[in-house]
Order: C-alpha cells, then structure tokens, then sequence
C-alpha cells in the first residue's frame, strides 16, 4: 500500500509540474537566459568640499545574468565594481573645507573604489530583427571605500577615522542593444545611480570634527555611467 501511495504522489507531483510549467511558459512566452559584462566609464563627484580630493572618474564592469520573457520586457541580477582611482590636491593656507579653515599648505591624496550588487528590470523595444531600445529601472546596494584621508591634515590627528556605510540605491538606466549574431549582442547604455544616498559614519573623533565644521556626511553627488558590453542568449 505504501509503494501505491508513493507512485501515486509521484504521478501528481509529475502532472502538476507539467501544468504548472505549460501555464507559466504560456505566460511568459519564450524565456531567453542571458550572461553579459560591460565595461563602466563612471563620473562620480564629491559633494560639496568632498569633491575637491576625490578622483571624479572611475572605470569598472558590470557581471550579469538574467532572462528576457514577453519579448518586451526581462530581468538582469549583477555585480559591478569601478577600480581605485586617486585625486591629488594641494590646499593653501586660508583654504575652507566646508567650514573648517586650512591653517597651513598641505597636500592630499585619496582613493576611491566601489562594489555592490544590483536587480534591474528591462524594457525592450524591437525595431526590426536585430536592433532593441533599451531602458531598465532597479535597486542595488553599494558601498564605497576611500583610503588616504589620514593625508588630509584636519583628520590625522586624534586618531579620527571614517567609513562608508552599505546603502540602497536607485538606478534608472537606458541605451540599445544589437544582435551581431543569433546568440551573441552588444549594448551600450547610460546608467543613473543615486549615489548621494551614501552616507560616511565614524568614531568619536571623526564625529565631533564633522559637527564642529558642517562638514558633510554625504560623500558623492549622484552617479552617471557609461556602459559598452556584450551578452549572450542560451
């Protein structure tokens, strides 16, 4: 009896699978997996006196999977990353950062680098066999590193220091895409990320001198990419 039983829930779990597959493939239509990479040209600028030792230009990539369905619309899971990138700058003596003032020339060097991951959904818009418009909102976490803000003279002492937090953020991209063969495309899109929703903690030291001189706890004014890739369709 249980031998019957167990082929007989066999049989069920086999109808309902095949039910439920036909019914979510008539939904879907044909489902289209994709991996991609793209190669990022990022402007990221500082905010307010930020923006005067941070690099402004970073390059990065962008690794993707994803799936296209209802021939207009899909979905892409990645992980991007913009490389170190420096800034130099040389303050004078009476220089202002935000409102604290620089009593003596010094010369600053600082890094910065990003990671994070990202959900996007996508919009297609056929025109003709080969060529898409492109456009995808979405939701990701990013969190930056900056290194070298000891070579800022007004956080050295008291042994201040600082970190980025891991934020959400917003993205809003579009472009085309084009199929160069039947499996394989390239794409070039512009991406907008909200980065200015970043915000920088720290300890003691760092706090009192950030509340003392209104210096600014958000680092980088919001994000424009570049992006140039390729994809291929399984």
């Amino acid at each position: 009896m249980k031998n019957k039983m167990k082929v007989l829930g066999l049989w069920i779990f086999v109808v309902v699978s095949l039910v439920t597959t036909t019914h979510v493939h008539a939904f879907l239509g044909e489902l289209t997996p994709i991996v991609g990479a793209d190669y990022e040209w990022t402007y990221m600028r500082g905010n307010g006196s930020w923006k005067r030792v941070f690099p402004k230009y970073h390059h990065g990539a962008n690794i993707y999977v994803g799936a296209r369905f209802l021939e207009f619309c899909g979905v892409e899971f990645g992980f991007d990353f913009a490389r170190k990138s420096s800034g130099t700058h040389n303050f004078r003596a009476g220089d202002n950062f935000f409102q604290l003032p620089i009593g003596s020339p010094s010369t600053s060097r600082v890094s910065v680098s990003t990671r994070g991951w990202h959900i996007d959904l996508v919009g297609y818009l056929p025109f003709g066999f080969c060529f898409d418009i492109v456009g995808k909102i979405g939701y990701g976490r990013e969190k930056p590193k900056v290194s070298g803000l000891g070579t800022l003279a007004f956080f050295s002492p008291n042994g201040n220091s600082i970190h980025s937090e891991t934020r959400n953020i917003f993205r809003l991209g579009g472009g085309f895409q084009f199929m160069i063969l039947n499996t394989v495309g390239i794409r070039a899109l512009l991406i907008w990320k909200n980065t200015y929703n970043i915000k920088f903690k720290g300890n003691a030291g760092a706090q009192s001198t950030f509340d003392s001189f209104q210096i600014s706890r958000r680092l980088f004014k919001d994000t424009a990419s570049f992006a140039l890739g390729a994809f291929i369709n399984f």
